[in-house]
């Protein structure tokens, strides 16, 4: 009698535990806004600013390294000009890292991936080698309004130095 008495407590807690689950939406390997991000990113190495600027509202919410701002879509323009100053610019998934994309019950879309981006600053010759986790929020229309980007950005400051002591 203990034995079962014990089996219905222990069936009792399983289904109170999965009836307190609740669900919010899917999350997806293979879904439009992945592929969306990923040419994204391909503009971004081959220096398409018109195509880039294709995945974009007119005015983007950007986090990055945590500090918000709300900028319009010419602020990702001016970065790539930076970043066209990078010799062997590469930018693509990380080792065992795939992109998901949530899609919520409500219709909202986010795509999240993590990145690995290298290359060689022109002008100082300082390699860049650094993992990147970015988190996209899209539209109804499926552009990127929300942009969060978490990254060291510790290399900026190395190339600043380099190049203030030449």
């Amino acid at each position: 009698i203990m034995k079962k008495i014990a089996f219905l407590l222990i069936l009792f807690a399983v289904c109170l535990v999965s009836n307190a689950q609740k669900k919010s939406g899917t999350i997806y390997s293979e879904h439009e806004s992945i592929e969306k991000t990923r040419e994204l990113w391909s503009a971004f190495v081959k220096g398409d600013s018109e195509k880039l600027l294709s995945f974009l509202t007119d005015s983007v919410h950007v986090v990055m390294n945590g500090t918000y701002t709300k900028q319009p879509k010419n602020f990702f323009k001016e970065s790539m000009e930076w970043w066209s100053g990078v010799e062997n610019l590469k930018a693509g998934d990380d080792a065992q890292a795939n992109p998901d994309a949530l899609e919520y019950i409500s219709g909202q879309v986010w795509v999240q991936d993590w990145m690995r981006v290298t290359g060689t600053h022109r002008e100082s010759g300082i390699p860049i080698n650094i993992h990147v986790h970015n988190l996209y929020g899209f539209n109804k229309a499926g552009l990127i309004q929300t942009f969060y980007q978490y990254f060291d950005d510790s290399f900026f400051d190395k190339i600043k130095n380099s190049l203030q002591n030449q």
